[in-house]
């Protein structure tokens, strides 16, 4: 099912996350994978912009790709040697046996994301735990 019809079916308060994997951080996560319980759909999600809050967590807008849970499934078998996610947010460790190792996984994941079209949402989150608003984009 496509995130139009599932986000017509949960509203955002519904929205429930299993785990989110983040590939990058930096005052909050930038770029990652996100797998929730409520909807069941797994997203991929990269940074768009983000507003500096001197008090607060930092605004972010997200773009979404919308992936497939075997996809998913597939990225976590490629981050299996980087520890087990202990929290809803996980970073993995990103320490490899050898720089070719890690250059095969970055690939490997960098062609499953590559599979999936962006969609035209646009997600504001401070920690892709919690979300405050989504746009779709014209």
């Amino acid at each position: 099912m496509n995130l139009h019809k599932l986000l017509e079916e949960f509203p955002l308060k519904e929205w429930d996350i299993e785990l989110v994997t983040v590939l990058d951080w930096h005052d909050g996560p930038r770029e990652g994978f996100c797998q929730f319980r409520k909807p069941d759909v797994a997203v991929y999600f990269e940074i768009l912009a983000e507003r500096f809050s001197p008090n607060d967590p930092d605004d972010q807008l997200f773009i979404w790709k919308q992936i497939t849970n075997e996809d998913l499934s597939q990225i976590y078998s490629l981050l299996e040697s980087q520890g087990k996610p202990n929290a809803k947010i996980w970073i993995p460790e990103w320490e490899f046996d050898s720089p070719e190792t890690q250059q095969a996984v970055e690939k490997a994941i960098d062609d499953l994301i590559l599979k999936h079209e962006k969609t035209d949402l646009i997600v504001r989150s401070r920690d892709m735990e919690n979300f405050a608003e989504y746009w779709f984009a014209v």
